[in-house]
């Protein structure tokens, strides 16, 4: 009984932490989601990793692109989150940014080293989504960034 209760201590010390990971990597990107800053922020202050992803690959940087939420772009960006992360269909932040039409959005990720020549799991870039959904002159802008 002793030993037993000598290993439930020690396993609780060692799960204990990547428990508490989890949880703030769960938050980070359930406040992603949500569009909740302060959620982003608690999550961040309890050592959530900024560049974990979800069940389907994708990252906050991913969600916040989608969602056109400039200002949990920008914290991640402070905080040195990647913005070439793929999903399971190997789509970047960019390329959901130009999907959804948020322009600013693309011109922030742009500025934080996005790769406007990736190309998906299907061989479209950010300029083919942006096409494909619509926003012909995102998809311009987009296309003549990657003729240079």
């Amino acid at each position: 009984m002793l030993r037993f209760a000598v290993f439930l201590l020690l396993m609780s010390t060692l799960i204990s932490p990547l428990l508490a990971d989890l949880r703030a990597d769960s938050l980070l990107l359930t406040g992603a989601r949500a569009k909740n800053i302060q959620m982003i922020e608690l999550a961040l202050a309890q050592g959530a990793d900024v560049n974990t992803i979800d069940e389907i690959g994708r990252t906050a940087m991913i969600w916040a692109s989608f969602h056109g939420y400039l200002p949990l772009i920008k914290l991640l960006l402070e905080r040195g989150a990647g913005v070439e992360a793929r999903d399971a269909m190997g789509r970047t932040a960019l390329m959901w940014a130009a999907l959804a039409g948020r322009a600013r959005v693309v011109e922030l990720l742009l500025a934080g080293g996005a790769n406007v020549e990736a190309i998906d799991n299907n061989g479209a870039k950010a300029a083919e989504w942006a096409r494909r959904e619509g926003h012909e002159a995102l998809s311009e802008t987009l296309l003549s960034l990657s003729a240079k």
